[in-house]
């Protein structure tokens, strides 16, 4: 009866987790295990394109935040706020996703309305794309809530314009300004793909190079489309794509995960299987890391050997098996 002949461990650091699920075995002679293999889960992270922060209004000097800044509103030392007028809130890399901003506000006197609308105006019709109006109706501060669409934004105008609707001729002062989007899901997993599988008759051996695929092996765009989603800068290099991805899963983990995130390289490696005197069926494998987020996009990074050797899993027959009629090694 034939019989396996390399049950074989495998162990792995990569981007500071640990794997331990190595490629299947070679299911029997002249058979295959499937590729590529099922995704083993690693880990699972959260992440905004804008995650929650407040911009501190209570002082006559504005700090901006990480993504946020109020531009043209004016100082009421009364007040200990600003005085809203027509001023501008810009958010600072900001994609097409709603955004929820509450303001902590007061009318000075009688009641107002806050409106809230998107850049850039149509000058054609004379009106923003989208709008919104807030009844400040109380000399107390409260809190009041909007939520831009993902539909109002444009591209490269990542401008919240905020006007006072007079009424009564009151004012409109702002203590803070908290802004966020809702949390984006990510998870990690690794799985194998096969680049080469073989058969080799009683005394052959197999040592060649193969052509194999490094780096991102999902399309630009939608590598892309899933950086957006995470509120990662895209286009030109992956810098901005990796370092996010490392803040996510670091920030909500004990450990230290840098992740690299490469273009996609065409490269060769030397797969290389030993003679014997019994047939051998054997396959080579690739180690492959993807991100999935909850919109189901997922960026996959096949990984180069200088990170995870290749994986060779054979099957040695213990008689003399019939050579397949596909040539498997060439």
């Amino acid at each position: 009866m034939p019989t396996e002949d390399n049950r074989t461990s495998f162990h792995a650091q990569i981007w500071g987790w640990s794997l331990d699920q190595g490629p299947p075995e070679v299911p029997g002679d002249n058979q295959f295990a499937p590729s590529p293999t099922p995704t083993v889960h690693l880990d699972s992270a959260s992440t905004h394109v804008v995650p929650p922060q407040t911009l501190d209004l209570s002082t006559g000097v504005i700090t901006p935040t990480a993504n946020l800044n109020l531009i043209d509103a004016k100082w009421n030392g009364g007040q200990s706020a600003w005085h809203i007028g027509s001023s501008v809130l810009e958010v600072k890399g900001i994609t097409p996703v709603p955004l929820t901003i509450t303001f902590e506000a007061k009318a000075v006197s009688h009641s107002a309305h806050l409106t809230v609308t998107t850049w850039p105006w149509s000058m054609k019709e004379g009106r923003a794309a989208w709008a919104e109006s807030i009844k400040i109706h109380t000399n107390t501060f409260r809190t009041y809530t909007v939520v831009v669409p993902a539909t109002a934004w444009a591209a490269g105008f990542p401008f919240v314009a905020l006007r006072e609707d007079h009424d009564g001729g009151s004012k409109i002062v702002v203590r803070s300004i908290t802004a966020s989007t809702e949390k984006v899901d990510v998870q990690i997993g690794y799985y194998w793909t096969q680049i080469k599988p073989g058969y080799l008759d009683p005394g052959a051996s197999y040592d060649r190079e193969v052509s194999i695929t490094t780096g991102t092996t999902t399309s630009v765009s939608t590598t892309d489309t899933f950086g957006v989603t995470i509120g990662a800068e895209v286009g030109g290099d992956y810098k901005a794509l990796e370092a996010k991805l490392s803040a996510t899963f670091s920030y909500e983990h004990s450990s230290t995960h840098t992740i690299s995130v490469s273009k996609e390289t065409s490269t060769t490696e030397t797969v290389t299987v030993a003679a014997s005197k019994h047939p051998r069926t054997f396959q080579a494998w690739q180690l492959c890391m993807v991100f999935t987020d909850s919109f189901g996009q997922n960026l996959t990074q096949n990984l180069p050997s200088s990170m995870a050797p290749i994986e060779v899993r054979t099957f040695e027959a213990k008689h003399d098996a019939t050579k397949p009629t596909m040539a498997t090694t060439e």
